[in-house]
């Protein structure tokens, strides 16, 4: 019952509660606060972001790379409310901050989008002190405006057993050696009936001078302490001492907020209270130094249990095959300052590293390490071999002193066999063998990066360079053909042929006339020219020209007033002939240069254009033969350095076991279509036992250099492991098997060129016999064969640019899938397929292929399931 003077206060109560669920449930809001806003070098800080909205999906802010700082994700948590039908939710994401630097650390502010709303955090400033005395624990809530009611300070308690809650911290060890695993195990125990209003904030406990790693999982449970039920949650990390003497390892803290409704409905005493921070006790371990000296061979390995496995997979070999090595060394404590195992093999016996790794885990509470190291032993002489045993020397602690573990150490019976004999290195042929054979750690190696990787693109049956250089052949031939026409018909008109060279022989006399200093020959030679030029221009004799034929053809030409000019020129040269003595004389330089313009100028007037010559037609033809030469693809040209170095960086992760990282080098470098890349990537894949990937790398790189022995040999080795060798087809005859071969000797590129040679050859013998008159039983015989060379490399084109280019050829990648009867989930299963498999896609429908392996052998599988062998435009396989 509410009293009347408590009347108006539980009404404003009310009024507020309405009012924050209102605006919980339409405003937007984000907010980040840390546990701390003062730290020491090595600390962790704990970095809490909440966004609210309406909607269930919201989006978490990045944080982005903070100079100085670790982070690492925490724990994500999510609440919904539901106020007059609308939902909103509430998503808190943590960070944990670990400080490697000892200047001030400033966190920047977060964005993220909420209701097309953009919300910014303020920058949070971290100060870092060298003191650890003199970091607080207070928290600091950046999102906070001034206005806002003063929080209580969280005060720290010793809360124990019978509490709502309370907290451990203890180590499993509290005296270990240098570089000794110790567990540290943290647990938060809460009354499954008291009520939490928000998630408790959890600070990890500093671990200076320790290597630090996290055990997960977190684990869950219900506990019974002193009678009473708890709820428990436990923490461990697996600790590692670096020096020697007395190590703390700091409080651990939870803070678990107050009452937001305390002030309304509660008393004094429950107003009052605020966060709470229930913190552990420190704890102190002491670290003892390693005996010294330490023994040859010691590896660092500091650890209560080690245990050592070394075997072969078989005791008695073939020599020249390979037998398969493999190291696992286990230890209760962390292997990694240990890279390697030393063993040497035995002279006689070739070593090739085949992979491995260490592997860090969670064992029974504890972290568990284990190193495998795979090699592979091919002997080269026969008889007993000696293999020695690989050995481990540790410091144990529980015995206090040095320790060496032996394991491996066997004898290997080599027998005789026709595998090539190996002396110094080289090998020399023993017998006949029609393929050796070989295991997935005896592949063929990868190649070595070349100077220039060789870029991939579209094919040349697919450029337009291609096609203009090979019909440029017959139209070559047809431009011949009209020119040689053209000359016979001008040789058989010799009043044409006089009308074309007439302006070339007039001026060819009047240079004679320029070049004499008698003024009466220059006057005849002027007059040869022009009536000349009338001459030849209309087929008559220049001798018998009647008198003003000159001005007669100059006006039927439309130039009468040249004409004029014309007959006066020669009335004057003929005065200068005949005249008598004492007259001026005409026939100087002015004569000449007159007669050849009004000759030029004449010839200009009703000429047609003049047309292109055929040495300007040729070199034409020539430059655009140039031009289009260059493929529009690079076939050859260098890429850039960063592919040609990631491909080297592949043979070397390659040759020191890292597979991994050659995968992910030669992808990069196989971007680009190299052969070489595709090869490597393809190696890579076998080697790691992905069948699928490494069938369809293979086909990429023979289709660029099918003559590559190891790819060809190393994709035999792939086909015949692979599962699905019934669905592979019906064994190929032996003359269409050797048929086959021969067109996929050459690649496409190469079959296109020869094509374009053969089309130039024909072309050539054709265009002979039009020069020589006619065809010869001679030049008959070698254009038949040319023409039919020509058409076998058509069809042979034809044909492997629809195999490459216009099928869908593609492998299974997959280690098992279903072929169903429809594009989806729901069709039945037809038959299975498995890794290696190739088959062809007909068609595709929401993320479903449409496979054939011919006959009836067809379904429909998922997309992720096969890759194509065929490089897509854009770059897509």
């Amino acid at each position: 019952m509410v009293r009347g003077h408590d009347a108006p206060r539980f009404c404003l109560a009310l009024l507020l509660c309405w009012s924050a669920f209102t605006v919980a449930a339409d405003a937007a809001d984000l907010q980040a606060r840390v546990d701390r806003t003062s730290a020491a070098v090595g600390d962790q800080i704990l970095l809490t972001v909440t966004v609210s909205g309406r909607g269930r999906d919201l989006a978490m802010p990045d944080l982005p790379a903070i100079a100085g700082v670790d982070a690492a994700r925490g724990g994500t948590s999510t609440s919904f409310q539901m106020v007059n039908g609308a939902v909103s939710s509430t998503q808190t994401w943590t960070w944990v901050l670990s400080l490697r630097t000892a200047r001030d650390v400033v966190i920047p502010s977060l964005q993220t989008t909420v209701d097309g709303q953009t919300l910014r955090t303020q920058p949070i400033t971290i100060r870092v002190t060298d003191d650890p005395g003199a970091v607080t624990g207070n928290g600091n809530r950046s999102a906070a405006p001034r206005s806002a009611p003063v929080v209580p300070a969280a005060r720290p308690g010793r809360a124990g057993p019978g509490s709502p809650y309370f907290v451990t911290l203890e180590v499993d060890r509290d005296e270990v050696y240098v570089g000794e695993q110790v567990v540290l195990i943290f647990r938060f125990f809460a009354d499954p009936y008291a009520r939490l209003f928000d998630r408790p904030q959890y600070e990890a406990p500093r671990t200076e001078g320790f290597w630090r790693e996290d055990l997960p999982p977190q684990r869950n449970s219900r506990e019974t302490v002193g009678g009473k039920a708890y709820e428990m949650t436990e923490i461990r990390y697996a600790l590692y001492p670096t020096r020697s003497g007395r190590l703390t390892v700091s409080p651990a803290k939870v803070t678990l907020s107050g009452d937001p409704f305390a002030d309304f409905f509660g008393n004094r005493r429950t107003r009052e209270r605020g966060p709470q921070t229930l913190e552990s006790p420190s704890l102190t371990v002491e670290v003892l130094d390693l005996p010294r000296p330490a023994p040859p061979g010691f590896l660092g390995l500091v650890s209560r249990q080690v245990e050592l496995d070394v075997q072969t997979d078989r005791t008695s070999v073939p020599r020249g095959d390979p037998v398969s090595w493999t190291l696992v060394l286990k230890a209760d404590g962390s292997l990694k300052s240990v890279s390697e195992v030393p063993w040497e093999a035995p002279r006689g016996v070739q070593v090739h590293e085949a992979g491995g790794g260490l592997e860090m885990k969670e064992a029974r509470g504890r972290q568990l390490a284990v190193l495998r190291a795979e090699k592979v032993l091919v002997p080269s002489a026969e008889g007993r071999v000696e293999l020695p045993a690989a050995s481990v020397t540790w410091f144990d602690p529980a015995q206090k002193r040095y320790r060496t573990i032996e394991a491996g150490g066997r004898t290997l019976d080599v027998t005789p066999s026709d595998n090539p004999a190996v002396e110094d290195g080289v090998q020399h042929a023993a017998g006949f063998r029609g393929e050796i054979a070989r295991l997935a750690s005896d592949l063929a190696f990868v190649h070595p990066a070349p100077a220039r990787l060789d870029s991939r693109g579209a094919s040349l049956p697919e450029t337009f360079g291609w096609w203009f250089v090979t019909l440029l052949a017959p139209l070559s031939l047809a431009a011949w053909r009209l020119w040689l026409g053209r000359r016979r018909a001008l040789l058989g008109d010799p009043v044409g042929l006089r009308r074309r060279h007439a302006l070339r022989t007039a001026r060819r006399l009047l240079d004679e006339a320029a070049a004499t200093g008698d003024a009466e020959a220059a006057s005849a030679l002027v007059i040869r020219a022009i009536n000349g030029y009338v001459a030849d221009m209309t087929g008559r004799a220049a001798s018998g020209l009647p008198a003003g034929a000159v001005g007669a053809h100059a006006a039927a030409r439309g130039a009468p007033a040249v004409g004029a000019a014309l007959e006066s020129l020669l009335q004057a040269c003929a005065a200068s002939r005949y005249g008598a003595a004492g007259e001026p004389r005409t026939g100087g330089e002015d004569t000449v240069a007159r007669a050849r313009d009004l000759l030029d100028e004449l010839a200009r007037v009703g000429a047609k254009p003049a047309a292109p010559g055929p040495v300007v037609g040729a070199l034409l033809l020539a430059v655009l033969a140039a031009a289009a030469a260059v493929p529009a693809r690079a076939q050859s040209a260098a890429t850039g350095p960063s592919a040609i170095r990631r491909l080297a960086e592949g043979v070397d992760a390659y040759t020191r076991g890292d597979l991994e990282a050659a995968v992910a080098d030669f992808g990069a470098a196989a971007a680009t279509g190299d052969p070489t890349a595709c090869y490597n990537l393809a190696t890579a894949h076998a080697r790691r036992g992905e069948l699928g990937k490494a069938v369809v790398n293979y086909q990429r790189a023979l289709r660029a250099t099918p003559r590559d022995a190891d790819a060809r040999a190393n994709l035999a080795w792939v086909r015949g492991h692979a599962r699905d060798q019934e669905l592979q087809g019906t064994p190929t005859p032996p003359p269409l098997r050797l048929a086959a071969a021969a067109l996929r000797g050459l690649s496409l590129d190469e079959w296109s060129r020869l094509l374009t040679v053969a089309a130039w050859l024909a072309a050539a013998v054709v265009g002979w016999s039009f020069w020589r008159g006619g065809f010869t039983p001679w030049t008959r015989r070698a254009w038949l064969a040319s023409l039919c060379l020509a058409s076998a490399l058509a069809a042979v084109v034809a044909w492997r640019w629809y195999d490459e280019r216009v099928l869908d050829h593609a492998v299974v990648i997959v280690a098992e899938a279903e072929v169903r009867s429809g594009p989806d989930a729901t069709f039945p299963v037809v038959f299975q397929v498995h890794d290696g498999l190739a088959l062809q896609v007909r068609g595709e429908r929401a993320g479903w292929c449409q496979v054939a392996l011919g006959g009836e052998w067809n379904g429909w599988l998922p997309g992720s399931a096969v890759e194509r062998v065929r490089v897509r435009a854009g770059g897509k396989r």
